[in-house]
C-alpha cells in the first residue's frame, strides 16, 4: 500500500527557491570550477536527529541550478483510516518545518534555486523510498544513519541498510550533522566496472573546489599462510611482492581512466580484508567520507560472505556513499 501527495513546501517568510549565498565582500558564490553537480535529491526522514542531520547534508551538497530536494516520510499502514489521515497530518506538519529549514541551509550553502518537495508515502521504509527515488529520478538518496540499533535491526539490517542492499540509485549514508562540504574524500576501489561510476559520483558530491582524492584498493594474496610454510623466506617474500605490484598497476591504470574527471589522485594499496583496509585508512586519511561500490550479493552468497559496504558503513568513522554498476537492477519485495 502506497500514498504519495506529493506538494511543495515554502515556509512563510521564505521564496520557494533558495538564493545565491553572499561572501563577506558582498559577492555571490562564484561557481565551481568542475561542471558535474547533482540533480534531483531524495532524503528520507523519520523525524530522528539523524535523519534530520542527513537532510542538512543534502542541502549542502553541490547542486545544480532548478534541482529538487525531496523529503519522504514513510508511515506504516494504519489500522483505520481515520488514524492514517490523523498520522498523516501530523507528518505533513513536521515535514513543513523540516523543509523550511532545509531552505534556510540551502541559502547558506549557495544552492540557489533549490525546490523543496515533500511526500508521506505507507509501506515499508526502504521499499518506499526506493519506489519513491526511482519515479522521479533521484540521482541519490540521503539516509541518516540511526545509533542505537534494535535486535531487529542487528537480524534483518537497518533501513539504511536494506536500502543500500535493494537501491539502484546511489545511496549516501550519514553519521552525523554536517561540519561543512566535504573536502577530504576517500574512494574505495574495486578492480571493476562500479569503479568508475563511484569516481563519477565522488567528484559531484564533494566542495567543487577539491582537485585530489585519495583511492585505496585492498588485496588479499592467495594462500598466503600456506605458502608461508612451504616456500623459503626469499621466494614467499617475491611471492607476496607479485600480487602487491600487480594490484598496483591495475589501480593505476583504473585511476588513469579516470583522467577526463579533472581529479589528482593519490593511491594506495593494502594487503588484507577490505573491510579493515577502508577503515583503517579512512582514519588515517582523516577522510569526511567514504565512496565505494558494492555488487549487491544476495542469498547464500551474502550469507557466506557479507557485504563489504554494509560492513563498512556500521563501523566507518564518517559517512559512506555506495553506488552500484550502472546496469544493476533489482525488484523490490
Amino acid at each position: 500500500m502506497r500514498r504519495t501527495n506529493a506538494t511543495p513546501t515554502t515556509p512563510p517568510s521564505s521564496p520557494a527557491q533558495a538564493e545565491p549565498a553572499p561572501q563577506r565582500d558582498g559577492r555571490t558564490t562564484s561557481p565551481p570550477r568542475r561542471e558535474a553537480r547533482l540533480g534531483d535529491v531524495l532524503a528520507a526522514t523519520d523525524f530522528s536527529p539523524g535523519a534530520l542531520a542527513a537532510i542538512e547534508r543534502a542541502a549542502r551538497l553541490p547542486l545544480s541550478a532548478g534541482s529538487t530536494l525531496r523529503l519522504v516520510h514513510v508511515l506504516p499502514a494504519p489500522a483505520s483510516p481515520a488514524e492514517g489521515e490523523s498520522a498523516e497530518q501530523a507528518a505533513r506538519r513536521s515535514l513543513d518545518e523540516i523543509a523550511a529549514r532545509a531552505l534556510h541551509v540551502a541559502r547558506g550553502a549557495g544552492n540557489a534555486c533549490l525546490k523543496v518537495v515533500s511526500s508521506v508515502l505507507v509501506g515499508r521504509e526502504f521499499v518506499e523510498i526506493i519506489r519513491h527515488a526511482r519515479s522521479h529520478g533521484a540521482e541519490l538518496i540521503v539516509l541518516g544513519r540511526r545509533g542505537e540499533r534494535p535486535i531487529l535491526d542487528l537480524l534483518l539490517g537497518s533501513t539504511a541498510e536494506l536500502t543500500v542492499r535493494h537501491a539502484d540509485t546511489p545511496v549516501l549514508v550519514v553519521q552525523g550533522a554536517p561540519a561543512g562540504a566535504y573536502r577530504r574524500p576517500l574512494l574505495a576501489v574495486e578492480l571493476s566496472d562500479v569503479a568508475l561510476r563511484s569516481a563519477a559520483l565522488a567528484t559531484k558530491v564533494i566542495d567543487p573546489e577539491v582537485s585530489r582524492i585519495r583511492a585505496i584498493h585492498a588485496y588479499r594474496v592467495p594462500f598466503e599462510d600456506r605458502m608461508a610454510l612451504a616456500l623459503p623466506s626469499m621466494e614467499f617474500a617475491a611471492y607476496k611482492a607479485r600480487y602487491h605490484d600487480d594490484a598496483r598497476a591495475g589501480l593505476r591504470r583504473l585511476l588513469d581512466s579516470f583522467d577526463g574527471l579533472g581529479i589528482t589522485w593519490e593511491s594506495s594499496v593494502r594487503r588484507g580484508d577490505a573491510r579493515d583496509a577502508i577503515g583503517r585508512e579512512a582514519r588515517r586519511w582523516k577522510a569526511d567520507l567514504i565512496i565505494m561500490g558494492t555488487h549487491g550479493r544476495s542469498g547464500i552468497s551474502r550469507a557466506l560472505l557479507g557485504s563489504v559496504a554494509e560492513s563498512v558503513m556500521r563501523s566507518a568513522p564518517c559517512d559512506v556513499l555506495v553506488a552500484r554498476p550502472s546496469t544493476f537492477v533489482l525488484e523490490l519485495p
